[in-house]
């Protein structure tokens, strides 16, 4: 993980490296509002954010065997991933102090991706009740922006990858 500046605010959690030669992943952007909870102050300016992520729930799911309508060959298995994204924003307030919080924040993303149903010729159901897939989180980007004194918007750009295949 790095620290980068984006618009005067460190972000903490962009990946360094991502994978050479992804063969099975998800990426997408995550577009969403912030409301500031009624027992924080106003926000001033945003100093940081830390983001990291955990696998919450990890499945492999049934589907046929075909071309879906948007043009993905399906395999006859997807693996279902629930992914926990965790913020922590630390902003400036509005007080004649100026005093510093934190404010957490977490998203739940659910998400599937299409991989083959055997592995080395081991099935993927097999391979998932020996825990011998392993899924990883990278964020590509981040963006954050104060609307007002109540409310942070964001964006986060994120690639989830099955790294053993």
């Amino acid at each position: 993980m790095s620290r980068t500046v984006i618009n005067s605010i460190e972000i903490i959690g962009i990946a360094d490296e991502f994978p050479k030669s992804p063969k099975y992943f998800s990426e997408f952007s995550i577009p969403y509002d912030i409301l500031i909870p009624c027992e924080k102050p106003n926000i001033s300016s945003i100093l940081s954010v830390i983001i990291k992520s955990e696998i919450s729930s990890l499945n492999v799911i049934d589907t046929p065997i075909r071309i879906s309508n948007d043009g993905t060959k399906l395999s006859g298995n997807k693996l279902m991933v629930e992914l926990k994204i965790i913020e922590q924003i630390k902003y400036v307030s509005e007080e004649l102090t100026n005093c510093v919080y934190i404010l957490p924040n977490n998203i739940i993303k659910t998400l599937q991706i299409v991989v083959p149903s055997t592995i080395h010729g081991e099935k993927l159901i097999d391979l998932f009740r020996k825990n011998k897939i392993i899924v990883k989180t990278y964020f590509e980007d981040a963006y954050f922006e104060i609307i007002d004194d109540r409310n942070i918007y964001s964006n986060l750009s994120i690639m989830v990858n099955v790294e053993n295949f």
